[in-house]
Formats: structure tokens, sequence, C-alpha cells
């Protein structure tokens, strides 16, 4: 899309301001609360300072307090009031929850796909092949009674390992950081890493992978940031912001990589309307020579209420066949389709049905596949907690 062509293309905007709903789209309310305190995770970024580093928390301010080594600690000094936020496990979440803490898991932030996965890794070396091997071996997670702790078991379970045979797999709480190090020297058998840890020990070779988490559970969201209800309750504009920021910042990061990689993408943002939160998606097929966007599901003929190929809806084969007799374009759209269905898999995007995709029909004869305007992929799960917190 042409810099002449993006003048004028807010329709969605310019929509609010007949409405008179620019007023409390960009009035934010005043902040109960400014300074937010949280723990940080050695060798990461976490979302929310990524939040913070692209202004998505102005004017709220970050307060670094320590390094976590784990979700449990880190929601159990939430509980305690010595941090605002933290994150972990839903298992962890859930078992605060049940022993009464007060506290309300509020956005997704991170799970397990075909590139952010836990592997459970041994030396090159290592006689390690099976879960049987793992009989009177030690193996390095972070913490106990978390993620890493939960999936080595179910990994034993379903391997058929008695509880009497599982018990006799020694669990050692290494830091992250740590982990690679243990390996190579020896202290443990088998070690947990992810993200950039695992990367860079992949990186240096002599390791090989013997699970990842994926193989068990496909892919799925692992945990969440969680607030106590009492803060939410005094600080219901932080709250807000807060939830906002966090969302944003993820949302960045997938659109992000997204347009890194070349593939076409509507512009988004998260903006407040009265006490409504939303994300707000450019228009690009509105043009004052006049546009249409047509769903892939309206253009096949078919029912909305059939998006998804296992309910009968379009597959990835009757999309290419779309295109490839409509568009004006249709190796460019083949190509950028088929680009589209590999990225949103590596997200796990699991709602990436066959409304998320259309057609634009820009002027005259042309017809071309548009821009992506979601990726709805498994972490970034907002909650009713802006409603929650308006109600009061």
């Amino acid at each position: 899309m042409g810099r002449a062509t993006r003048k004028g293309l807010r329709a969605l905007l310019a929509g609010a301001v007949a409405l008179g709903l620019t007023a409390p789209a960009f009035a934010e309310p005043p902040l109960d609360k400014t300074v937010i305190r949280y723990l940080g995770s050695a060798g990461q970024v976490t979302f929310i300072e990524l939040a913070e580093d692209l202004g998505y928390l102005t004017p709220l301010k970050l307060k670094w307090v320590g390094n976590t080594i784990s979700g449990p600690q880190d929601i159990q000094t939430v509980v305690t009031g010595d941090i605002d936020i933290g994150g972990a496990f839903y298992g962890a979440i859930l078992k605060l929850i049940a022993a009464k803490a007060p506290i309300k898991a509020v956005v997704g932030y991170y799970g397990s796909d075909a590139n952010t996965y836990y592997g459970y890794f041994v030396k090159d070396d290592s006689p390690i092949k099976t879960a049987r091997d793992l009989i009177g071996k030690k193996v390095a997670v972070n913490t106990l009674g978390a993620h890493l702790e939960f999936v080595l078991r179910e990994y034993l379970a379903r391997s058929g390992l008695s509880a009497g045979e599982a018990r006799q797999v020694t669990l050692v709480a290494i830091p992250p950081v740590s982990g690679e190090q243990a390996l190579r020297q020896g202290q443990v058998e088998v070690s947990a890493l992810s993200g950039v840890l695992r990367d860079k020990a992949l990186e240096r070779g002599g390791i090989r992978s013997l699970f990842n988490d994926t193989d068990l559970f496909g892919q799925f969201t692992g945990g969440a940031y969680v607030l106590r209800e009492k803060f939410i309750n005094d600080n219901s504009n932080a709250s807000r912001k807060l939830v906002d920021g966090l969302s944003r910042a993820i949302e960045w990061a997938q659109i992000t990589l997204a347009r890194n990689l070349g593939l076409p993408v509507a512009d988004t943002q998260v903006m407040h309307f009265g006490k409504e939160i939303a994300i707000v998606i450019e228009r690009y097929d509105r043009q004052f020579s006049g546009n249409e966007i047509v769903r892939i599901c309206q253009a096949l003929g078919i029912l909305p209420t059939r998006k998804y190929q296992n309910d009968g809806g379009p597959s990835p084969a009757d999309v290419i066949e779309l295109l490839r007799t409509y568009s004006t374009d249709r190796v460019a759209d083949v190509d950028t389709f088929v680009e589209a269905l590999a990225f949103n898999w590596l997200i796990g995007a699991t709602d990436a049905h066959a409304k998320n995709y259309s057609l634009l029909l820009a002027g005259g004869p042309h017809v071309r596949l548009a821009p992506s305007t979601t990726s709805p992929a498994f972490f970034p799960t907002m909650t009713s907690i802006c409603r929650r917190s308006s109600s009061r």
C-alpha cells in the first residue's frame, strides 16, 4: 500500500470521530498507582519489560526488585505483596487459587509450539535413549512443582513407568542459566532448556534432545500473568493499563515478526472507548475509489458457521484453488497464503480459520489476497479484568 493510498484510510477512526468516541479513546483516566514492582528473569527479556520499552505502559513505571528462577516463586511473591505482577505455569496458579490465594490470572503469556518449546536434553554420548533409562538418573529443572516437573512426570507415565519407578528419577532444581553447564559437567544426566538458552546450547553442540513438551501436548498455553484481587480492586485503572500494555507487547511481537518475514499485515493498535477496550485495525479496504473485501467463506459460498475445516469448511487446497482462479497476481497471492499458513502454525495460531482470510476487490478487475488482520496465537488471551474492575 503506497503512501498516497494510506492517507485518509483510517475509516474506523473517522467513524469514531463521527460518533463522538474520540475523547474517551484518547483521554485516559488518571492512574491510581504509577509504579509496578516485578521480578525479572536472568538472560531473558520478559513481556512486561518489552511493554515498557515500547512505551505501552506509559505513564506506569516498572521497578525491578530482583530475578526469579521459577513461576511458583514469582506468583507466591505476588501473593505476599512484595511485587505487583508475576507469571507462572497454570498448574501452579491453580494450586494457589485452590489454597484460597486471592489472585486472578489476567493474560496468558507463554506456551509451547514449534519454536518456543521446552526440550529435555542429554549429552550426545549419553546412553539415555528412552524414559526407562532415566531411572536412577538426575534431571535439572528450574523449580519443583511447576511446568517442567509436570511435563517430565507425564512423559514417564505415558512411557509406562510405574509410580515407584518414576520416584527413582531425581529432580534437581537449578537456575535456568546454569542448566547447560550442569549437564556438560556431569552434575545431571538431563537438563530442561528453552528459548535463547536452548538455542545457544544447541549451537555449541554436543547435546541432543530426548523429548520436548510439544511431543506430549502439541501446541498449548502454558501460563499466565497474575494480579492480586486487592490490587485490581484498589487500582482498577492501573490494572487496565497494565493488561493493555502486556497484550499490546505480545501482539507487537507477533505482528512485527510477521511483518519482518515479509507477510502483509494490517496496522493495529489497542484503544479505549469509554469502558471498553478494543484492538483497532486499519481499514485497508476503504479508499475514495471504493474497495470491497470478501471473506473466503463468502467467496466459496460457504456459511460462516463452517469457517473451520474440521466442521466442513474450506481447506488450504480450496483457498489455493480460489486464488489461482480469481487473483490477478495468483503466484504472489498463493505464495503469501502458504507462507501465512506456515507462520500461523509456527506461532500456534490455532484460530486461523477461513474467515481470517479475505479477498480484496481493489477497484476495476483487480482481485488480491487481503493483508492479514489477525494472528490469534495460543498465548495472548485477554480476560474479563477490565469489565470486572470497571463495574465496581
